[in-house]
């Protein structure tokens, strides 16, 4: 059964039993707004309220009637777990329906109705609502299901001729420069004003000249520059000259004709270069560096009247030019060598936030246009892009003699940022970067460690040399790369020249990888790119619900790709003629997203004009398709999170309930891919001679029912999944690539951070961390040693151990009831249905017991009284690693003073504790072997305060050591 086959039951059956209950009073729907002006020809978009009043709803059906437009169409907003549009309405009618979770409010964002308005005149959404007809709008309430919608609004809206546009003008070609210092007090300002849409209101203009916050008089000009009225050049004519070197704020406000406005204000002669902290590397002020920059006979501070201080950077009187980086040495104000940046775009159109102002590009008071390269207020020269990629031959691998190499840079040293540095990424330890072909890079180098004046610092990718400059949001180097077109991995060397002929290096490797496809399967079962379909990107958001947060198109190639932050998602594939797909949900820990989809054509059962051929070959398609999404719902976030905190919903009886509790559903989902696949490997071609084992990193023992995926490095695809034996085993056997292993049990974590730093473990080699498998020969076997840590485990109370012994001890007891009440019931009635049943029901219970057990230990160590020999029972007994202090296990010894924990080669120490009874701490006590019982016998003395007991057991002889 299809999911679009089961969403039409669901809510035919919730239609059904919405029309036979009775209304109660509480809910409402509206439209939001319901009333107002809309632009012709301009998308819009109306909110559906829901109103629950004091009730609580799972579930809602709405249907609007519109007029006036030619069709419209609805969308869910997240409110419930599932949304679906009823399927067959008439012309004229939109409808929408949400089911799943318990939602209860007064403003609730149920759905959307979207439409665009192709005519003036007016447009009407009107709610169905009461009487007969079936297409009525409904809210159920939770948890009896009645209908408790008892009133509507809906929306009557007037189209009228307009823009659609939402940006407002912009400024550019500002004269001076936002904070330029020292500019002339005479000249005028000047500034040019664009729209790119429905072009400039120029009688909107506002503009005020303040300083020290009192208005300059002035007068105003204004020149049409084009033949429409998207550009217009301001002159502002001061009537008195500016008052030197004080704060000069200039104010602008104007609107567009489509009514969007500009606010933006701007100043210049305030800043000097010590407040612009322009003297990096070890450079020297022009108004400190013992030199006659201009040639006037007057040298540095105070002497020369063209300085403000000693951090000043012009001895010149008017027109002090500050750079980002300063040569010393220079008589002229240019920008330091080289001056330009080569691969990228300019800081004014790179889309991102250059200087941490939350303004970008255009928006930002510190671009005069597009081409300039630095959103930066302060008035630096304009240092220009390359036109095309510059090689500097000095900087070509090696770079310099190892004599002269100070390699106090590194690495670690580097960050690496993707999506236009929207997203920061982390090398792995073989010093990996990831990123998606086609999308930016950006590499930022931290030199603050690096000793005296910096010449130059560089970046060096797959052949491409780029020059990196000072950022002043991130304090760090910079270089963003932009000609990611190809998959590929890169070797990147930045280079930091510095003092005399000195340069440290940091080397890592960018991988390319590729975009995700999506493809078509025609009727002969070829497969090839589906161009324009979409791919919608949802998010699991705290409330453990999926909510949309971005929508790509597939390109003539059938590409896809994003690259966002590291968390859960899923995806909808959708193209007109094709049957939808949707994932389950998966988690992304290299911020990629570039799933392999295969979309295959719709094709309708009942038509007498679909060939049997078409018809098995679509219910092959879809069959296989929902037997991968029930494999891939393992890895669900979701189906995880609710295995930890539900019991699996496959029981029988009593038996069922009684032990699936001590199980996680990932540990039953492992178990039955370990029973039924993994005996196919037994027939492999070649004799296995190597496994590799997943342990625990603290007691040694190996894990089983551990789910082991293999994944392509390029691809992030999962290529092969094991479960681990009894005895933790596993093994792959792959041809050439690069891979990656991921490792999932309940209550364990991977990779190990208890042993992070270390390559071997005790008997245990070359001990697997999460890092990149180069494999360059074909059926090579993959068998790493792979440790979890523990999670969770604590120092529990008596009490605390004492209950869940009761409990599993209480679960027992009622599993073994169920297999007689199944056996009475076998007795009266003795069909095949009950024999069958009886059978099924065994297999059950041994099952979730083979999972739910522990493996019980065969002898004990015993804790007894020093002066007596009495057994000590319920001692607390926690055993520790030596190795890292940690506590490994806890126990309660039982009434005969009876203990025992399982280990594998290691060192530990047991500590004793009970009240009336003085600490008892072991010596170290080593393990050589795996599977082997710690039984060390203690005798425990009593506190002097406590007094004797007495007791009518037969005395235990203390066994030495």
């Amino acid at each position: 059964m299809t999911k679009a086959f089961r969403t039409i039951v669901f809510f035919l059956a919730a239609a059904a039993l919405l029309a036979t209950v009775s209304i109660v009073q509480a809910a409402t729907f509206s439209l939001e707004p319901a009333s107002g002006t809309l632009i012709k020809g301009c998308p819009a978009s109306i909110n559906v309220k829901l109103n629950t009043g004091s009730q609580s709803s799972n579930g809602a059906q709405i249907y609007v009637d519109y007029t006036g437009v030619s069709s419209a169409n609805m969308s869910g907003t997240g409110l419930f777990t599932s949304y679906g549009l009823p399927p067959g309405l008439p012309a004229g009618t939109a409808g929408l329906y949400g089911y799943g979770g318990v939602v209860s409010g007064a403003s609730l964002n149920f759905g959307r109705i979207n439409f665009t308005a192709g005519a003036l005149g007016t447009v009407g959404l009107t709610i169905r609502f009461g009487g007969t007809d079936s297409l009525v709008s409904k809210v159920a309430a939770y948890p009896t299901s009645e209908n408790i919608l008892t009133s509507v609004v809906s929306g009557s809206y007037t189209i009228v001729n307009g823009y659609c546009e939402t940006a407002p003008p912009y400024l550019v070609n500002l004269i001076p420069a936002p904070g330029t210092p020292n500019h002339p007090i005479d000249e005028n300002i000047k500034f040019d004003i664009k729209d790119d849409g429905s072009g400039v209101n120029i009688s909107s203009l506002v503009v005020t000249v303040q300083q020290n916050e009192t208005d300059v008089p002035f007068n105003i000009s204004t020149v049409l520059k084009s033949t429409t009225q998207g550009w217009y050049s301001v002159d502002i004519d001061p009537i008195n000259n500016l008052i030197p070197e004080l704060k000069v704020v200039v104010t602008v406000n104007v609107s567009d004709n489509a009514g969007n406005a500009l606010s933006r204000s701007y100043y210049f002669n305030d800043l000097t270069c010590s407040q612009l902290g322009c003297a990096v590397g070890g450079a020297v002020a022009q108004c400190n560096d013992g030199i006659d920059n201009e040639g006037d006979g007057s040298v540095d501070f105070p002497s020369d009247s063209g300085c403000d201080s000693v951090d000043d950077n012009s001895e010149y009187v008017l027109g002090d030019i500050v750079c980002t980086q300063v040569i010393s040495t220079s008589t002229s104000p240019v920008c330091p060598s080289p001056i330009c940046v080569s691969g990228i775009s300019s800081q004014c159109n790179d889309g991102v936030d250059n200087d941490n102002d939350n303004l970008i590009d255009m928006a930002d008071p510190g671009c005069d246009s597009g081409d300039d390269n630095n959103e930066y207020v302060f008035g630096e020269v304009k240092c220009p892009i390359c036109p095309s990629i510059i090689t500097t031959p000095t900087i070509t691998p090696p770079f310099i003699s190892p004599t002269t190499t100070q390699q106090i840079f590194d690495v670690g040293d580097l960050k690496f940022f993707l999506a236009s540095r929207t997203v920061e990424t982390k090398a792995s330890n073989l010093s990996v970067v990831e990123d998606l072909v086609g999308m930016s890079f950006a590499v930022g180098a931290n030199i603050k460690d690096v000793q005296g004046p910096i010449t130059g610092v560089y970046l060096v990718l797959g052949g491409k040399t780029y020059s990196m400059y000072f950022d002043n949001g991130l304090k760090m180097y910079v270089a963003d790369v932009l000609d990611l077109n190809e998959v590929e991995i890169l070797n990147g060397i930045v280079s930091v020249k510095h003092g005399t002929n000195q340069e440290d290096t940091a080397q890592f490797v960018l991988s390319v990888l590729t975009s995700g496809i999506v493809s078509s399967k025609d009727q002969d079962g070829k497969i090839n790119p589906l161009p324009g379909a979409t791919v919608v990107l949802e998010q699991l958001s705290s409330a453990n619900k999926y909510i949309q947060i971005k929508t790509a198109i597939t390109n003539n190639r059938g590409e896809y790709g994003f690259v966002l932050p590291n968390g859960s998602y899923r995806l909808k594939i959708d193209s007109e003629g094709y049957k939808n797909q949707i994932t389950s949900g998966f988690t992304i820990t290299n911020h990629i997203i570039n799933r392999f989809f295969v979309m295959f054509p719709k094709v309708d059962l009942l038509s007498p004009d679909v060939s049997l051929g078409e018809k098995i070959t679509y219910i092959g398609d879809v069959a296989g398709e929902q037997t991968n999404k029930i494999i891939e719902s393992v890895n669900d976030p979701i189906v995880e999170q609710t295995a930890k905190t539900t019991v699996a919903p496959i029981a029988l009886g009593a038996a069922v309930a009684a032990t699936v509790p001590a199980l996680s559903f990932l540990n039953l989902i492992s178990y039955l891919r370990f029973l039924f696949l993994q005996p196919v490997f037994l027939f492999g071609r070649k004799k296995r001679k190597k496994w590799g084992i997943v342990y625990n990193a603290l007691t040694k023992m190996p894990i089983d029912l551990a789910l082991i995926r293999l994944l392509d490095v390029k691809t992030n695809k999962v290529i092969q999944s094991r479960v681990t034996d009894t005895e933790g085993r596993y093994a792959f056997f792959v041809d050439p690539g690069l891979y990656r292993l991921e490792v999932v049990k309940q209550s364990l974590m991977f990779p190990t951070k208890i042993l992070q730093d270390f390559k071997e473990d005790t008997t245990f080699l070359d001990i697997y961390h999460g890092e990149a498998i180069h494999v360059d020969e074909k059926y090579t076997a993959i068998a790493a040693n792979i440790p979890m840590d523990p999670v969770g485990v604590e120092e529990k109370t008596p009490r605390r151990i004492i209950w869940s012994q009761r409990l599993r001890d209480l679960q027992s007891f009622i599993a073994s009831l169920s297999i007689v009440a199944g056996l009475v019931a076998l007795i009266i009635s003795p069909t095949w249905w009950t024999i069958g049943l009886f059978v099924f029901q065994i297999a059950i219970y041994y099952l979730f017991k083979r999972l739910s057990s522990a493996k019980k230990p065969k002898s004990w160590g015993i804790v007894y009284e020093k002066t007596n020999n009495q057994p000590v029972d319920r001692a607390m007994a926690r055993l520790f690693s030596k190795q890292f202090n940690k506590l490994v296990a806890s126990e309660l010894t039982d009434n005969n003073g009876r203990y025992a924990f399982m280990v594998g080669p290691n060192d530990y120490y047991i500590t004793f504790e009970k009240t009336g009874y003085q600490k008892k701490t072991t010596p170290d006590i080593k393990i050589k072997e795996r599977n082997e019982i710690i039984k060390v016998n203690v005798a425990m003395d009593r506190d002097e305060s406590s007094k004797p007991i007495s007791t009518t057991s037969n005395p235990v002889p203390p066994v030495k050591n």
